[in-house]
């Protein structure tokens, strides 16, 4: 977070109906900056920030060869193989055990989890999650990566 001593000040002013969503978000944020998910990056990534597609999944090679079915770039196949992915791991009747297979790292669980607490208590924040934009960490700071930014 880039500035944890705001964060009790700005969900006292959060409303009342919300406070447990922003709660939930500001946990899961906050579990995405522990140490066993790795340091900031030295420098920005080689990325190119595409505008999303409803579902987007990601696979690396090796995993896509074992759930496939289907074509890669497609949402339906690729939601179909993560869900392949996660039950054969434990989900969901233990989607900690499986979500920490996917990414070996109890912070990542958390995150995963609340974000997912809020998208059950709540089907709308899907959508507020899709648009979010992209953010990256370095050792320089925090940095915005709007739709369409690429390294040069």
């Amino acid at each position: 977070m880039a500035r944890p001593e705001w964060q009790s000040e700005v969900l006292a002013g959060v409303p009342d109906d919300v406070r447990a969503f922003a709660q939930a978000n500001l946990d899961a944020g906050n579990a995405l900056t522990a140490p066993d998910l790795g340091p900031p990056l030295q420098s920005l990534p080689d990325w190119t920030i595409l505008v999303p597609k409803p579902g987007p999944m990601q696979f690396i090679p090796s995993t896509w060869a074992v759930y496939r079915e289907g074509d890669i770039n497609d949402d339906h196949d690729a939601i179909q193989a993560a869900a392949r992915y996660l039950k054969a791991a434990g989900g969901p009747g233990n989607m900690d055990q499986a979500l920490y297979a996917y990414n070996p790292s109890n912070a990542y669980v958390t995150a995963i989890q609340k974000y997912a607490g809020v998208m059950l208590a709540d089907h709308r924040a899907f959508d507020g999650y899709h648009a979010w934009q992209v953010y990256v960490s370095t050792v320089d700071g925090t940095t915005y990566l709007p739709e369409g930014w690429h390294k040069t």
